[in-house]
């Protein structure tokens, strides 16, 4: 995908992706799954308990501030878009980060990250589905958000 400069060309788009978003987890369509596949990834902060974000694999493998470009295998490369095969992971995640603060103007969807990655360490598995549901219908907007950037789907789920 490329960058789209129009701003009412971006904000149809990325109204799309939500609508498509929220018809998939409201019907509990089957695809669902991978409408977001991994992204939560990408969200969780560094020492995340539930498992090892984004943001924890691009620390160890002395990624952060390294170009995707740099990283990535020139073979797997046309499979991201332009623009994050020319940032950082840190300029990647701080992306993230910002259009989380954009959307989530409460902090609701930051409360129940860390609320979630707490309970992963208790294992309340009910609480655990509850949150996690909560979570992904709060993450389709900063993923539309994020595709209607410039981002190919495929750089947020993998």
């Amino acid at each position: 995908m490329t960058e789209i400069s129009d701003p009412k060309e971006r904000a149809a788009l990325e109204q799309s992706i939500i609508d498509e978003g929220r018809q998939l987890f409201e019907s509990n369509d089957p695809s669902w799954p991978g409408f977001l596949n991994n992204f939560i990834k990408d969200v969780l902060p560094i020492g995340s308990q539930l498992h090892r974000s984004g943001r924890d694999q691009a620390e160890q493998l002395g990624w952060w501030n390294k170009k995707f470009s740099q990283v990535i295998d020139p073979t797997e490369q046309q499979n991201f878009s332009k623009l994050k095969m020319s940032q950082t992971s840190r300029e990647f995640f701080e992306t993230i980060d910002r259009v989380i603060s954009e959307v989530d103007t409460t902090g609701e969807l930051r409360q129940l990250l860390l609320q979630f990655d707490d309970n992963s360490v208790n294992r309340n598995f009910e609480t655990n589905s509850n949150l996690f549901k909560e979570i992904e219908r709060r993450l389709i907007l900063v993923f539309a958000r994020l595709v209607a950037m410039g981002y190919e789907r495929y750089d947020l789920t993998i």
